[in-house]
């Protein structure tokens, strides 16, 4: 009983940590992204 409590727990941390991962993840990319267009929005306006 107390084998597949722990199994079930395990799984769902397992997922919660993949899901941190992964939002963590897409906001470093979006950060890049903006940071990307802000250096190019700026460098046109500098030309």
């Amino acid at each position: 009983m107390s084998n597949s409590i722990t199994l079930k727990f395990n799984k769902r941390f397992l997922i919660n940590v993949l899901l941190f991962v992964a939002v963590l993840l897409a906001l470093l990319v979006l950060v890049e992204l903006g940071i990307i267009a802000y250096s190019l929005k700026t460098g046109a306006l500098c030309k």
